[in-house]
């Protein structure tokens, strides 16, 4: 009895011991430089507007489903971290073993406890935290790529659904003038004073309009339902668009060494963290070869045995032999997988750069071009078609020449639009290869 009491008494001072380790023993995780997610709270609203602007659709971008994932990644591994810098538990055998007699009484029995502790060696746990850390970053810029590819997705799709939408407004503005257009001239042929092969271009002109206009509404519907796809709405639920198309306009500056696109680029500052990351997985595999050492401790009563009755108390010491395992088939694959990443990285840079420079030089084109629709040739139109119904008001102009002279307007107003529209979504793609704050989208000159 006075040995079990001994054994319960070292048992309730393992556990009290265990139970008032300081927390400062436990690694701290290091300063991250990742953004912190967004709580459950910043989740997007179940009320979203039937014709949203620019501005509400990067708000709701910032939190669909895919990017709220990726937040969660985030938490993930920041709680894979917590747990990275943590030593092995220790573990605890107790053993009592007692054989009965019967009419004998009792008979012999063996009590025994051991403790023991499993040490890491060869910098595992270091190497293992470092690996975590960077698979935090990892996330974090996972996380930022995922959302300036959300918000990308939402300004494109709102802007296409803002253009078509103005679109098949002009359209039917030039379908209504072309009926007008037919109408005149059949009077004309009617009366004797033109032939009938006129009316036979113009009804084909007016054809052509009727399918651009049918193009037009279905590509108008196409951006929207897209638009719901990116935003996760049920799919109808927008109607339209609000505040037409917003010209975003941004000269593009121009980036000086590769090393710098690592820090703009989302997408490439999650290769370069999981290049980065793989790089530790690979010391960490090497790490991994080292033998790990356990020692305990123990204490042993036998009473009533074969052999002389007493207390043991004894050390012990474990190591695997490193012989047959060594981890080189995990060395291996780090070190292949630290390569791949450092070939996509670099493949993407030269992607990125070269798309950059290619916006670059589409953009001094489209200026170009809206430059000389908006100051010339547009206002050429304008002025043509207030010169016709100048001269259809006092009667030196018929109502054709006016209403040709609309269809000329219209047609200027249309191709500005298509212009505005692509360098629109030009400077868009731009600002996301640059990193800059999809907040800041918003906004601009509204055409």
């Amino acid at each position: 009895m006075r040995h079990t009491t001994f054994l319960l008494l070292l048992l309730l001072m393992f556990l009290g011991c265990a139970s008032s380790a300081p927390e400062s023993d436990v690694p701290a995780p290091a300063p991250m430089t990742v953004e912190e997610p967004a709580s459950e709270a910043a989740a997007p609203v179940a009320e979203f507007p039937a014709r949203p602007d620019l501005d509400q659709v990067l708000q709701r971008a910032a939190n669909v489903p895919l990017v709220l994932a990726a937040q969660a990644a985030v938490l993930r591994e920041q709680g894979g971290l917590r747990q990275a810098g943590l030593a092995p538990n220790p573990v605890l055998r107790m053993s009592v073993q007692q054989w009965d007699f019967n009419d004998l009484g009792g008979g012999p029995g063996r009590r025994w406890i051991r403790l023991h502790e499993r040490f890491e060696t060869g910098g595992k746990r270091g190497a293992r935290k470092e690996v975590a850390e960077w698979r935090v970053r990892e996330a974090g810029a996972n996380e930022r790529r995922e959302r300036f590819r959300v918000a990308e997705a939402a300004a494109t799709a709102h802007q296409e659904a803002a253009v078509y939408q103005e679109l098949v407004r002009i359209r039917e503005q030039t379908l209504a003038t072309q009926q007008e257009l037919v109408e005149l001239k059949r009077a004309r042929v009617e009366s004797g004073r033109e032939m009938e092969a006129v009316l036979i271009p113009l009804h084909a002109e007016l054809g052509e309009l009727m399918v651009r206009l049918a193009q037009g509404r279905a590509q108008e519907r196409a951006a929207l339902r897209r638009l719901e796809g990116v935003l996760a709405l049920p799919a109808g639920s927008l109607a339209g668009v609000a505040g037409g198309l917003t010209l975003i306009d941004r000269v593009l500056p121009a980036i000086e060494g590769d090393e710098k696109w690592a820090e703009i680029n989302p997408e490439i500052g999650a290769l370069a963290a999981a290049e980065q990351a793989a790089r530790t997985s690979v010391e960490h595999a090497r790490a991994l070869a080292s033998p790990d050492v356990t020692l305990g401790i123990g204490y042993e009563n036998r009473t009533e045995t074969l052999q002389d009755p007493g207390q043991t108390f004894g050390l012990f010491f474990d190591i695997p032999l490193p012989i047959i395992d060594r981890n080189q088939g995990g060395v291996e694959a780090a070190e292949a997988e630290m390569r791949r990443n450092a070939a996509l990285k670099e493949d993407r840079i030269a992607r990125v750069s070269a798309r950059h420079a290619e916006i670059a030089e589409l953009l001094v084109a489209f200026r170009r071009n809206r430059e000389l629709y908006a100051t010339r040739i547009v206002p050429a139109r304008q002025r043509d078609f207030d010169l016709a119904e100048r001269g259809f008001g006092s009667g030196r102009l018929d109502r054709i020449a006016l209403t040709e002279a609309r269809l000329r307007l219209l047609k200027s107003h249309a191709d500005l639009l298509g212009i505005e529209e692509r360098l629109t979504i030009l400077v868009l793609e731009g600002l996301a290869l640059l990193g800059l704050p999809p907040g800041e989208w918003g906004g601009g000159e509204a055409s």
